[in-house]
């Protein structure tokens, strides 16, 4: 299992940008459905895009957004609903010194035959390995369309703790 960086694998291979694409999509509504256009746009912003490969095989990604000032323009002009939601809430607990900042997971996708097999582990391990003092990963579970229990049972595990349930529309709630 090699991790590699989607920026700069996508320099020099379209079969990455697009077995990542589609394996995207294959986890919908797990993760957000996006364009083609779209989904280099996040990679292109995005502070961590990973790809996890074995043999010939995608088998899992990574995109997650560190909170910069470029990363807000980007993702406001969007809108990104979540990513708004965060940058609020760092917000305020930066002003109560709890926190310097974070690091968003946006979407983490696992090929379906890889799945229990700690990829999803070993690219949260590699991110939290990667945070600066006091930055905080923060990851948002969809509860509608479609409740995400192996996210949710996956987040724990790791020790992660619900924040909030934010409904955005009668068909959408993190």
């Amino acid at each position: 299992m090699i991790i590699t960086s989607l920026k700069t694998s996508l320099n020099t291979s379209q079969g990455l940008f697009e077995a990542a694409y589609l394996l995207n999509q294959a986890n919908v509504p797990h993760v957000g459905e996006v364009s083609r256009e779209r989904f280099q746009e996040l990679i292109d912003v995005a502070s961590h895009a990973w790809a996890v490969v074995e043999g010939e095989a995608l088998i899992a990604l990574l995109i997650a957004f560190t909170d910069t000032p470029t990363t807000h323009n980007t993702l406001s002009a969007w809108p990104h609903k979540n990513f708004a939601w965060f940058q609020a809430y760092d917000l305020k607990a930066h002003e109560q010194g709890e926190l310097k900042g974070f690091v968003y997971v946006d979407r983490v996708a696992v090929a379906e035959g890889a799945r229990g097999q700690g990829v999803g582990r070993t690219l949260y391990t590699q991110l939290i390995n990667e945070l600066h003092e006091g930055q905080a990963l923060c990851a948002e579970v969809n509860l509608l369309p479609e409740r995400n229990e192996g996210s949710l049972a996956f987040h724990a595990r790791l020790g992660f703790k619900p924040l909030a349930d934010v409904r955005y529309s009668d068909d959408y709630e993190v």
